[in-house]
């Protein structure tokens, strides 16, 4: 079974995510982008929702900052189907 969210800001996919983290989710954006270019779904890891795969093979180096606003971007940037390290 698949989850679908359209908004991964909203709080329904929070709570979702927050009691639910194994489950695995997709945002319409992906679906939407994989069908038109013919491709099968991504296998996700556990804990690793996908809204969007715009990111997919980008590696981020986030070594600076707030180590909340690291989450954050890292979050993001992971829900868009990117990598990040700490350092290169």
């Amino acid at each position: 079974m698949v989850f679908l969210f359209d908004d991964f800001d909203s709080e329904v996919f929070q709570n979702f995510a927050h009691t639910c983290p194994e489950a695995p989710v997709f945002g319409t954006p992906l679906i939407r982008s994989r069908i038109y270019r013919g491709l099968h779904l991504p296998r996700l890891r556990p804990r690793r929702p996908l809204y969007c795969d715009i990111l997919r093979n980008i590696n981020v180096i986030i070594g600076y900052g707030d180590e909340n606003e690291r989450r954050h971007w890292t979050k993001l940037i992971r829900y868009m189907g990117g990598h990040v390290k700490k350092e290169v």
